[in-house]
């Protein structure tokens, strides 16, 4: 989900800074036969976005999300996404992947 509510500038450049190393390590590495993947989960439901949010940006981004709803941490969206790379069965929440080939 790519929406941003509220004042996250340096959180959102250290996830844009990972997204160019996954892609800088995937070329680096890519001729030996490995691969790189980064999980870059969207808004979830914890003591951290909610200090940071208000009622009506919460709505917002539970409105923009594919399942109408915030992640949880029960949701484990790092276990999902291994999942999903692994062929596995995915959990329900998990319903967008974005795969840069270049």
């Amino acid at each position: 989900m790519s929406i941003m509510t509220g004042t996250y500038g340096l959180y959102s450049g250290s996830k844009a800074a990972v997204e160019r190393m996954v892609i800088a390590a995937a070329k680096e590495l890519g001729d030996r036969g490995i691969t790189v993947n980064a999980v870059a989960p969207g808004p979830v439901d914890d003591d951290f976005y909610r200090s940071a949010e208000t009622p009506e940006s919460i709505a917002a981004a539970s409105q923009h999300s594919p399942r109408g709803r915030l992640g949880l941490p029960s949701d484990k969206v790092a276990d999902a996404a291994s999942a999903g790379m692994c062929g596995k069965t995915l959990p329900s929440y998990l319903v967008q992947q974005y795969y840069h080939y270049e």
